[in-house]
């Protein structure tokens, strides 16, 4: 089940896994794509909790987004490790892509680790260009690649 879930400004993307389906796959965490953090299956974000409907096992991927005036900031994806190579980035990325096209929006704007060269390959595939860098950004002194899609 692929869906977003929608507030006049935010929103989540979610892929969840069918009960019977999961086959082993049922506890663990999800691996945050900027790098370090693990989110529980229910993803918890911007005071919401990410869940499956009933018939559904888990959360698989997940993509937070915000809306500011008619701009879009995706704020974190996230795809379970053992789900990985199964183009969950890329549905919950679509998915998000949707949703800017339906709040009319300008530009989506993201930032990911130097280093996730998966989820930089995932986001350029998306349509996102490279806008810049913000050197020594985390604490462990890696630096962030600003990225960006235009709709208009």
């Amino acid at each position: 089940m692929d869906e977003i879930r929608s507030g006049e400004n935010s929103a989540y993307a979610i892929c969840c896994e069918k009960i019977g389906e999961v086959k082993g796959k049922t506890t663990g965490d999800i691996a945050d794509t900027s790098g370090g953090k693990t989110c529980k299956s229910d993803i918890h974000a911007n005071g919401k909790y990410a869940s499956c409907d009933e018939g559904y096992e888990k959360v698989v991927g997940y993509c937070g987004i915000r809306k500011i005036l008619d701009e879009g900031y995706i704020t974190n994806v996230a795809v379970d490790d053992r789900y990985r190579g199964n183009s969950i980035g890329y549905r919950v990325m679509e998915l998000a892509d949707k949703w800017a096209k339906l709040k009319n929006i300008s530009f989506l704007t993201l930032e990911v680790r130097k280093s996730n060269y998966s989820a930089i390959k995932l986001y350029e595939r998306c349509g996102f260009l490279r806008r810049g860098t913000r050197e020594n950004y985390y604490p462990d002194g890696e630096s962030v690649i600003m990225m960006r899609k235009d709709y208009k």
